[in-house]
């Protein structure tokens, strides 16, 4: 196996650079309940005219953002944070977003005050993320005593539908190759028994509160496969390879198609939810 970039976080800058604002493209036409977009789910737990600070931890094309302040959310209280300045840039492009602050810098050392953030919220950023024991310390340090961290991740549940059938076609294609991406972020942010390993009350976390997405992404088979070819891996498939790809699951998919061309895709995601404890340790 050869890694296509020595550092994790070198790919991921190249990576946005050629393919900026792709999360929010892929995702944000996704429904989960109460028909909310996973980055709803998110938004909703900020209330309108907060007087806390609120940051986004990954913001990427600043999606989430546009989601905070279509709340109500003062555009002077949110923070977006990003190791890409080509996602940044094109955050500042969104109406409204001129004003918001946009830093671009690693998030396990921001240059927040200590307490000085009332929410920390991360959209499917959070297992990409370097190292993630810093990250979690870091966020705590921002956090005021009580203060909301959230973030929306993948799920160790099993895809279905189309979903099911492309990550069948893709892993097989993809480690047919030599060349691959390096491994990105910490296996434990995968899963719950992880995450409450990295959240454990002596990080400073306590209340962790867990709820599974079933993430609705039905569409044409052109819509469902450009929201699952959206991925990190695929930026290292070779050509001829993501066109063997694309065909033999448009073939599948196909076969899944309803009476009204569309197919059925859920994408299983997680949403964790915990404050940070009142007192240090």
């Amino acid at each position: 196996m050869l890694a296509l970039f020595d550092s994790p976080d070198t790919f991921l800058v190249r990576y946005h650079r050629h393919h900026t604002g792709i999360t929010s493209w892929a995702l944000s036409r996704g429904r989960a309940r109460g028909d909310l977009s996973s980055y709803d789910l998110l938004a909703e737990l900020v209330p309108s005219q907060t007087p806390h600070k609120v940051v986004d931890l990954g913001c990427g094309d600043g999606y989430l953002i546009e989601r905070l302040l279509a709340r109500g959310v003062p555009t002077e209280r949110i923070v977006g944070i990003d190791i890409s300045p080509d996602e940044l840039m094109l955050a500042r492009k969104r109406s409204g977003l001129d004003y918001v602050a946009m830093l671009c810098e690693r998030a396990d050392r921001t240059t927040l005050p200590n307490d000085s953030t009332g929410y920390v919220l991360s959209h499917m950023s959070f297992m990409v993320l370097s190292k993630i024991e810093d990250v979690v310390a870091e966020i705590a340090r921002i956090l005021i005593p009580g203060g909301v961290f959230s973030v929306v991740v993948p799920s160790e549940a099993e895809p279905d539908g189309a979903a099911a059938a492309f990550f069948e076609l893709f892993n097989e294609i993809y480690h047919s190759q030599a060349t691959r991406a390096p491994v990105l972020g910490d296996p434990r942010t995968w899963t719950e028994a992880g995450l409450r390993g990295l959240l454990r009350y002596e990080s400073q976390f306590d209340g962790l509160e867990f709820t599974h997405i079933d993430l609705c992404l039905d569409g044409t088979v052109t819509e469902v496969w450009n929201s699952l070819s959206a991925r990190y891996e695929a930026y290292v498939i070779l050509p001829q390879h993501r066109a063997q790809l694309r065909d033999r699951f448009m073939e599948r998919a196909r076969q899944l198609a309803r009476s009204d061309g569309t197919i059925p895709c859920t994408l299983p995601l997680c949403q964790l939810v915990c404050r940070r404890a009142n007192a240090k340790n």
